[in-house]
């Protein structure tokens, strides 16, 4: 096996494991309870996202990130993944902790 595709195959293994007390949530309800409250982070994403006076198109055009998921992570419809919140932490400057509302 190449080691990039040892490590994909390692990567897609952990994605499965889980704790055996969370193991009837779903991802989304996984990352809804156990990361953040979605009220928190909606908040925190709109207010940086006004302080720098930008538009939810700008902040997709300038992240990558699509709109319709800017979107619905401004109204709490939706958390960010990981590498979203990592994009976007670097983006504002601002700690991932921080849009967690976990500081």
């Amino acid at each position: 096996m190449k080691s990039d595709a040892l490590f994909t195959w390692m990567v897609n293994s952990l994605e499965y494991m889980t704790l055996p007390s969370i193991h009837l949530l779903t991802r989304k309800e996984f990352n809804m309870k156990r990361l953040a409250d979605p009220a928190i982070v909606s908040s925190r994403l709109k207010a940086l996202r006004k302080e720098k006076g930008l538009t939810q198109i700008a902040v997709s055009s300038l992240t990558g990130i699509s709109l319709p998921a800017i979107k619905q992570y401004e109204t709490g419809a939706r958390i960010p993944d990981s590498v979203n919140i990592y994009i976007l932490s670097n983006f504002y400057k601002v700690d991932v902790r921080y849009i967690l509302g976990k500081i």
